[in-house]
């Protein structure tokens, strides 16, 4: 269809396009019906997260990783752990993700998050943090990853 085209002509043009959603209005061109949609999610992006954890550390691994599996395709850095970065709690479990998927929007990544730390247990604000995790960075490829914030609060990259 008309749309079908346009939307494959978006996502092919534009790189940093997640998903297109058109509506054509031709009233009549099919009976009874005066527009038709077309929504396409077919561009896969990556979205680079942090999780931390400093309670319950396997188990809180063990949850997110099954979370995070129901958004896409993840994999997994190796677990490092670290002080609290203010001094006043237990040691953190940290490790990186880079999830792949299509059909979210960062939006639709940084809601996902929450709504995970809730469901494992995260309270805010407290020193003991069941679950944490962080949207760091997201593109289409890895060369086009565009960072999240402030590029000071991750003093590696």
């Amino acid at each position: 269809t008309l749309a079908d085209c346009l939307a494959a002509m978006i996502l092919k043009e534009f790189e940093l396009v997640q998903q297109v959603a058109l509506t054509i209005r031709k009233p009549l061109a099919v009976v009874n019906v005066q527009s038709v949609a077309v929504q396409l999610n077919g561009v896969v992006m990556i979205y680079a997260l942090s999780i931390g954890t400093n309670v319950d550390h396997a188990e809180a691994l063990i949850q997110a990783k099954q979370h995070l599996a129901l958004l896409g395709e993840c994999e997994y850095s190796a677990v490092f752990e670290l002080p609290d970065r203010h001094g006043h709690g237990p040691l953190y479990w940290n490790l990186a993700v880079l999830l792949r998927t299509s059909g979210h929007t960062v939006a639709d990544i940084e809601a996902a998050l929450h709504q995970i730390e809730q469901h494992c247990g995260r309270v805010r604000p407290s020193v003991l943090v069941r679950l944490d995790l962080d949207l760091i960075a997201y593109g289409a490829s890895m060369a086009q990853l565009v960072v999240v914030g402030s590029v000071s609060r991750y003093p590696w990259m």
